[in-house]
């Protein structure tokens, strides 16, 4: 059923994607891409299969993930090189001043291993390190949208501390 799901998800999202003339497909942990989070209802079997059907009908020409921990990145590969489907052609992940680990530390042996693509997203780490939340959060930013709460969750008094120490750094630059 959830491989169905995706496999769905992914041909309506494929038709958006192609009028905008893109061929990556990314896969993600999180819901705000194609596949809900990676959980007992979704196995990496059934997203690798669906994602290999997706390449080999030629519906895509690539596919990728985002936000997986490399430990699901390695059992893709694995399960697509054990049964001769395609593997994930990049991992997407946050890297900013807050999210550096992933990036510098756990996944350079991946990209270098599987040769791997590697994109980065949230540079602003969702516009905290901008600054414009030093005081307080903005009326018309996105931290006051019903389905952005969890923004304000990354928000803590600590981070808070480094941005304001960050912001008063770039101005005397």
């Amino acid at each position: 059923r959830g491989a169905e799901r995706l496999f769905s998800g992914a041909v309506t999202l494929i038709e958006s994607i192609r009028r905008e003339g893109g061929h990556v497909l990314i896969a993600s942990s999180s819901p705000r891409f194609l596949v809900e989070p990676l959980a007992e209802h979704l196995a990496i079997e059934e997203v690798v299969s669906t994602m290999s059907s997706l390449v080999s009908q030629g519906l895509i020409n690539y596919w990728g993930t985002s936000d997986w921990e490399p430990q699901q990145i390695t059992q893709a590969y694995g399960v697509a090189r054990q049964y001769g489907m395609t593997p994930p052609a990049m991992e997407q992940t946050q890297y900013n001043l807050f999210r550096r680990t992933r990036v510098e530390d756990e996944l350079p042996s991946l990209c270098k291993e599987f040769g791997l693509g590697l994109t980065t997203c949230s540079p602003l780490f969702f516009g905290i390190l901008s600054g414009k939340y030093n005081n307080q959060v903005p009326e018309d930013s996105r931290a006051t949208l019903p389905e952005m709460a969890w923004i304000n969750d990354q928000m803590t008094p600590e981070r808070m501390e480094c941005v304001r120490k960050f912001t008063l750094l770039a101005q005397e630059l």
